[in-house]
């Protein structure tokens, strides 16, 4: 680990001897104060080391981790770094747990004395380190999550208002808070069992398992990122895996008894809808890249052109053959049992309907995505994204309403996947849409263009 000069470098940043003396001497008065007060404080005072825990590796944590990427920008010693010998997982690791060196030395200090609290309380060693383990890969998926979107902002050149480091903070907090108050949860009032895939398994391990791979996963896309801010080339399979990983989880937890396939493939499709919203929020869109990468592929150089390809258009392709596959499983018949899921209660709500809706919504995500697209080839590209959300959702909702209002249902297709019981008043709409911003979205694009001597060069 000392042969890391990032890490070696934050380690002499973080540590002082006036600041290891001082936590010291602070969380050693807590324990004292928790073992001399009675049984009863001694509980009190394991329940607060908890909760101490948390705000120091949740909300100290993440914010260092947001910080340890933010202070070499704004410091102009990050292209300096890029430049260095050192590797992606050397800067990762280096900045990841470099930069939260001290929250971590207290937040580890702060449980092994909570720890020692609960077992003079008599409280097993098993819930004792079970606990343990699952709050630090809490604490490190929340830190992986919080310095991922830093590099995301950093890669759309937002990074350098201190509102994008509150925003990769605030993105941590929520996996660090998901992540615990799920475990309370299930611990509470959630069953002693998880059905996957037709295999039984313990609720506490399935969990922990699951927190496991995911800040694994975590892990890996930080290095992935990395990778692509150090100019590495990336080919998508890294997100191909995940995406294959993810779907799968999914269905997973949607096979439970009684459920048919169109139910269990419900699960992915809703969770594809999801990441090709925000696998396309995630990345640049630029359209001299995606010109290169048509170049590439013109010029037959397949390995060249991939490194290119949009991680959106990947999920939203299996997405959308998802869904088609979907729309073929699904009964035509109303009275037909497809499993409790989120696909029942919209099969009882809308019937036969569902197929349709199900297609049409599938035009309307291209529809969203050549929007954006539209709005990022243009002059305001750091606030596109930003903006196309907010029209997107003023034409959902606001205006979806007052369509319903004034002209009935049946003209809600223009702006929502809606059956009207007529074919071309329901896919005619978002077809004209979409083909008229894929015109549009072209000739924006093609006004970007660059000689092709430029081209061949990159």
């Amino acid at each position: 680990m000392m042969g890391n000069p990032e890490f070696t470098r934050n380690l002499w940043l973080q540590f002082s001897w006036q600041r290891v003396l001082a936590a010291v001497i602070i969380f050693g008065i807590i324990y004292y104060a928790g073992t001399a007060s009675g049984e009863l404080a001694t509980s009190t005072m394991a329940t607060a080391g908890r909760w101490l825990f948390n705000i120091i590796i949740g909300l100290w944590g993440t914010r260092r981790a947001a910080d340890a990427l933010a202070e070499e920008v704004s410091g102009n010693t990050w292209e300096t770094q890029r430049m260095s010998g050192l590797s992606a997982w050397q800067m990762v690791w280096g900045k990841l747990l470099g930069g939260t060196a001290y929250p971590w030395f207290c937040g580890l200090l702060c449980l092994a004395l909570t720890d020692v609290i609960l077992i003079q309380a008599g409280e097993r060693l098993s819930a004792i380190a079970f606990f343990d383990l699952y709050s630090v890969l809490s604490g490190a998926l929340a830190h992986a999550v919080t310095l991922g979107v830093a590099l995301l902002l950093l890669r759309k050149a937002q990074l350098r208002r201190r509102l994008m480091v509150t925003f990769a903070q605030i993105c941590g907090l929520i996996a660090f808070a998901n992540t615990m108050i799920g475990d309370i949860t299930a611990a509470l009032h959630g069953p002693d069992i998880v059905a996957w895939f037709g295999a039984v398994y313990p609720a506490p391990m399935f969990y922990l398992v699951s927190l496991a791979v995911f800040c694994a996963w975590a892990w890996f896309g930080l290095y992935r990122l990395m990778r692509a801010e150090l100019q590495y080339s990336n080919w998508p399979w890294a997100w191909c895996a995940f995406l294959a990983f993810s779907m799968i989880y999914a269905a997973g937890l949607a096979d439970q008894p009684g459920q048919t396939i169109a139910a269990i493939l419900g699960a992915p499709v809703g969770l594809g809808v999801v990441l090709v919203y925000g696998s396309f929020l995630a990345e640049p869109k630029d359209g001299v890249r995606y010109r290169w990468g048509l170049a590439a592929l013109r010029q037959g150089n397949l390995a060249k052109a991939l490194t290119f390809l949009p991680l959106w258009l990947i999920t939203y392709v299996v997405t959308t053959i998802l869904a088609l596959v979907l729309i073929a499983l699904l009964p035509s018949q109303p009275t037909a049992e497809i499993g409790q899921t989120w696909l029942a209660v919209w099969w009882q709500q809308y019937g036969p309907h569902t197929r349709i809706m199900l297609a049409v919504g599938i035009l309307f995500v291209a529809r969203d995505l050549l929007f954006l697209l539209l709005l990022n080839f243009g002059q305001w590209r750091q606030r596109a994204d930003i903006a196309g959300i907010l029209y997107l959702l003023i034409a959902y909702f606001p205006l979806a309403w007052i369509v319903a209002f004034v002209g009935g249902p049946h003209l809600l297709s223009l702006v929502l996947p809606y059956d009207s019981g007529n074919v071309v008043l329901t896919f005619g709409p978002a077809l004209v849409q979409v083909i008229v911003l894929a015109v549009f979205v072209r000739q924006r694009w093609r006004a970007q263009a660059v000689p092709d001597a430029v081209l061949a060069a990159a």
